[in-house]
């Protein structure tokens, strides 16, 4: 399996876009890194081995991948796959298969070079209309946008109320560390607890993850022992403690 290696360039549009995970930008990445003549033939087990996720992530991502119609599947033979980066894949053709339209993109990018020059006609017309009709909308908080997001990716109240609360304890972490917590932080913790655990298990793993104040999501097998509690909970001394 030959390599046409190109070096470790991302393009923007892959980078910057937030609807894909750090394994995706990766994978793309190394599935474009070795699309030569023959395309990429390597399997599910070497990308696991390379990106460092089991073979579900990495068939997870591939599908993903070729339903952004960022690669496609040129043969499968039920052992031997092929697989190519698609050359003209661009954030256009990204935004046409999520519903948006051309005139919206063009509304957009007028709007983008009015903001870069505020003097124009144009530019003071759409401020005086906008504040005429009082439609300046109050920018919604990290936790406020966060909390959408854990409202698409499960409808399961229970686990929703983990997360908001694994949310709430990243914000204070990076506060108190006086970094910024950015969404994709969040968002790429979403990802591996989707890639890389079961549905049934989530509640388990974000409650272990909230008691232990870490910052990621781990396997139940791996997760430290609880924390010792007083004996007096078993109606022993309180002055004792017991695992």
């Amino acid at each position: 399996m030959e390599r046409d290696f190109k070096g470790v360039w991302i393009p923007a549009e892959i980078w910057l876009n937030e609807e894909l995970s750090m394994l995706d930008k990766v994978l793309y990445t190394e599935i474009s890194s070795l699309d030569n003549e023959e395309h990429c033939t390597a399997g599910n087990e070497y990308f696991a081995n390379f990106c460092g996720y089991s073979e579900r992530a990495i068939t997870n991502s591939i599908k993903k991948l070729k339903e952004l119609g960022m690669i496609e599947e040129l043969k499968f033979n039920g052992r031997c796959r092929k697989l190519a980066v698609v050359e003209k894949f661009s954030m256009v053709k990204m935004t046409r298969q999520h519903g948006q339209n051309d005139e919206a993109a063009s509304s957009k990018r007028r709007s983008i070079n009015i903001a870069n020059n505020p003097n124009s006609k144009n530019a003071i017309s759409i401020i005086n209309n906008t504040n005429n009709k009082k439609s300046l909308v109050k920018k919604k908080s990290m936790y406020e946008k966060m909390q959408d997001e854990i409202h698409v990716f499960t409808k399961d109240i229970k686990v929703q109320k983990a997360l908001e609360q694994f949310l709430k304890l990243q914000l204070e972490i990076y506060r108190d560390k006086g970094k910024t917590y950015y969404s994709n932080i969040f968002k790429s913790r979403l990802n591996k607890l989707k890639d890389e655990f079961d549905e049934k298990d989530w509640l388990k793993i974000i409650t272990a993850a909230n008691e232990n104040g870490w910052q990621n999501f781990y396997p139940l097998k791996d997760n430290k022992p609880a924390k010792k509690k007083r004996a007096c909970d078993e109606g022993v001394s309180c002055d004792k403690w017991t695992d």
